[in-house]
């Protein structure tokens, strides 16, 4: 802890990414691995106290700064540094990429944190990181009025289903399909 250019303030996720991959949570001068497994809440708990301890080793104002953001916007700033970029970009194959730089109107550089199943309609997947992806804004706008992300033609519900399988990813659609069927 000598030389303190050499420490980095870890954000939630590379902090969650440490122990979901190392098995341990960092404590700033230390690191600690829990005999039993903690869940998403007791990991966040944690990052809270190496927040609150960071602060008292820098003289930072971490904390105060993070407890300003509204839930909306920390589930974006984690999904935004999960993702980093269009997963709609990532799984287009070249000829759709070439329609949708046609077809995009410029807006295809903005990005949006995507609702999968929409919070108003289903608001207890609101704040489920699994249901919200990274998506630029020309797409996000035709899903979720029921065009193509690729050239903004009308489509059918079923391949608007398709499209949010093949961003998701298989395994997390079921997931969230599922979900949208609980009823908090």
């Amino acid at each position: 802890m000598g030389n303190r250019g050499m420490m980095k303030f870890k954000s939630f996720f590379e902090f969650k990414l440490d122990y979901d991959k190392h098995g341990f949570v960092d404590k700033v001068c230390r690191r600690y691995y829990p005999a039993k497994s903690l869940n998403h809440k007791q990991v966040h708990r944690y990052y809270l106290q190496y927040v609150r301890k960071w602060d008292k080793a820098y003289g930072g104002n971490i904390l105060a700064e993070a407890k300003e953001m509204s839930d909306d916007a920390k589930l974006s700033a984690l999904v935004r540094e999960r993702d980093i970029g269009c997963r709609l970009v990532k799984v287009m194959t070249t000829g759709e990429y070439m329609d949708w730089l046609v077809f995009n109107n410029g807006i295809g550089s903005v990005l949006d944190a995507a609702h999968v199943f929409g919070k108003g309609a289903f608001p207890w997947m609101r704040f489920d990181e699994k249901n919200v992806v990274v998506l630029n804004r020309f797409s996000h706008s035709c899903l979720d009025n029921g065009k193509s992300p690729i050239d903004g033609k009308m489509i059918t519900d079923d391949e608007r289903k398709i499209w949010w399988k093949r961003i998701v990813g298989e395994k997390d659609w079921e997931y969230l399909f599922a979900r949208s069927r609980e009823r908090n």
